[in-house]
């Protein structure tokens, strides 16, 4: 009995007498996954990636500065957590992908029918899955973008860095123009009261609030026309000249190893099935 079952089970020799029996199919399987495998890994189309980073930098807070100075402006610093949370995003949002869907033509360039009922739906779902967004380490932003053509790769992701400012003013403008037209009217309101003012100590308390709301009246008028980056554009995407897909080895390997791990389970399967019946009868 305990040699019997010793045979029966998974054992060293019984592994090799397996492998004996069943060389010719394990060998024709190996064959043609491994023909199969490079032919696949050989159709697939190639990709390219290219990679842009920036920092954004500090946001003017425009709702806290309109009527005091208590809020200021360093042009070369660096934003906070915040801010990057926000130019995230802004560049991950439906509004950039729009823009640059539009600019490049994405919808031809992918291959996307354009009478096809779900174009949209279709245009964007590859969209998100060539392009994204992410954090760095220090607070910066890594615009990565995948394509067939690694020009267009690079294009692309420099285009979306760049088109950061003008989609940034386009969200704030609303916000922004309100701002003004509020710090315009005190600006008003102060210059009438001045003319009546006679003390000059309370002269000299208006002067120097209607010198503050001048100053930033200028600087928000300044973020109206897009005059400061809201970026530093730390590394200029370039186009690669090593794919990043497909891994071709990877395929070949994987592909052939699976296939005759499939084959090994379906003849393991058989035989035990086999051996089950007769057992049975």
């Amino acid at each position: 009995m305990e040699q019997n079952f010793y045979d029966s089970g998974f054992s060293l020799k019984n592994s090799l007498k397996f492998f004996y029996r069943h060389r010719v199919v394990l060998l024709v399987v190996f064959v043609a996954a491994l023909v199969a495998s490079t032919v696949v890994a050989f159709l697939l189309q190639e990709r390219f990636d290219a990679k842009a980073v920036m920092f954004p930098t500090s946001s003017n807070r425009v709702s806290k500065s309109i009527v005091n100075d208590r809020y200021s402006l360093d042009i070369t610093d660096y934003g906070i957590e915040r801010d990057c949370e926000y130019a995230l995003q802004v560049l991950s949002s439906d509004a950039m992908m729009r823009d640059v869907c539009e600019h490049f033509d994405l919808m031809g360039h992918y291959g996307i029918n354009k009478n096809a009922k779900d174009k949209y739906y279709r245009l964007y779902e590859m969209y998100r899955a060539y392009v994204t967004v992410k954090r760095t380490e220090y607070l910066g932003i890594e615009i990565k973008v995948t394509d067939f053509d690694p020009q267009t790769a690079a294009d692309i992701a420099n285009y979306i860095t760049a088109n950061y400012d003008s989609l940034s003013t386009r969200i704030l403008a609303p916000r922004t123009d309100g701002a003004i037209r509020v710090m315009e009217s005190v600006s008003q309101q102060l210059q009438e009261e001045m003319k009546t003012v006679s003390d000059p100590m309370l002269l000299k308390y208006k002067s120097k609030e209607l010198a503050s709301i001048q100053t930033q009246l200028a600087e928000r008028r300044a973020d109206s026309a897009n005059f400061m980056p809201r970026k530093f554009w730390v590394d200029e995407a370039v186009p690669s000249d090593h794919k990043s897909f497909p891994k071709r080895l990877v395929i070949i390997l994987l592909g052939t190893i699976a296939a005759e791990l499939l084959c090994i389970l379906v003849l393991l399967v058989a035989e035990r099935w086999s051996s089950m019946k007769k057992e049975l009868q």
